[in-house]
């Protein structure tokens, strides 16, 4: 009789989804520290860097992002890769040509406003991207030390540099990104690039 009640009380317990056994000891957290070997934290490290540079010295001036999306030069990818063979082939020769020949802007993307609506602009490698602004132009580019850099050009000029595994690829993208520039306003009709802003009267004196 005694075994069937117990019986009965486990099974009872047992679907109620109550514990019929002791409550389980609680571990502090010396008993952890005692308990095995603990897991060692890696020394922090840096993968890659972001970095923000005003190409244009003066705040007086305005991109015209639109001309720029439009008219920037880009480098095929399959030149890349063959200026790279030619870099690795001549290595320990020619530096200044080895380094300046790896890297290039492969692809861009900018939105703008037309009277039926938004417009967007892509061209070479970019990423689909879910929104685009209207305020920045946003530039693919390849280097040797860092194949995946992204560098949003402002209106303002400002540029924001993001995949660079260090300083020196992200003075070669300001470089690389100012020579894009320059060859565009070496085009005749190209000289609306750079607009100088018009600033409002501030009332006489």
């Amino acid at each position: 009789a005694a075994r069937d009640v117990m019986r009965e009380a486990l099974e009872a317990g047992g679907a109620a989804g109550h514990r019929t056994g002791p409550a389980p000891v609680k571990r502090t957290y010396e008993s952890t520290q005692t308990s095995g070997p603990m897991p060692e934290p890696e020394p922090p490290q840096v993968r890659t860097m972001t970095f923000v540079c005003d190409l244009l010295s003066s705040h007086d001036w305005q991109v015209n992002l639109q001309m720029l999306s439009e008219r920037c030069e880009l480098t095929p990818v399959a030149a890349l890769a063959a200026a790279a063979d030619v870099a690795a082939a001549t290595e320990g020769g020619g530096g200044e040509a080895a380094a300046g020949g790896g890297g290039g802007i492969v692809g861009l993307s900018f939105q703008y406003q037309t009277p039926s609506g938004p417009k967007v602009v892509k061209r070479g490698q970019v990423k689909d991207a879910k929104r685009h602004f209207a305020h920045q132009a946003q530039l693919r580019l390849s280097l040797p030390s860092s194949p995946n850099v992204s560098v949003k050009v402002f209106s303002t000029g400002r540029l924001q540099i993001a995949g660079c595994r260090d300083e020196t690829a992200c003075v070669e993208a300001v470089k690389l990104v100012a020579r894009a520039f320059n060859r565009i306003l070496e085009q005749p009709d190209c000289r609306e690039l750079l607009r100088r802003q018009t600033k409002g009267g501030g009332g006489g004196g």
